[in-house]
């Protein structure tokens, strides 16, 4: 049978077998080679919160945080992540 990608899917060349990872938006269990992994720059404090721990803080500044993202093939069409790419259809 033919096969759609040359990788499979994943990105394991050579490895028999890798760690299954925890989805970030679903809890799902996915291989590891085969999450999409992104780093979003946000805070981790949400904004009505900021002010209290600033006055409560001993530095001065507050800094944004990278989150690493990994998410389940499944999640990506609904996670904000990746861009959805819409396909017309025209007759």
């Amino acid at each position: 049978m033919t096969f759609k990608r040359r990788n499979g899917g994943r990105n394991k060349h050579g490895r028999g077998h890798v760690d299954f990872i925890r989805c970030s938006n679903c809890a799902k269990c996915c291989p590891k080679d085969k999450a999409v992994k992104r780093f979003i720059v946000r805070n981790i404090v949400e904004q009505a919160a900021v002010r209290d721990v600033q006055e409560a803080c001993v530095y001065d500044g507050y800094l944004m945080y990278r989150v690493k993202v990994m998410c389940c093939q499944s999640c990506i069409p609904r996670c904000s992540t990746v861009c959805r790419v819409l396909y017309t259809l025209t007759s």
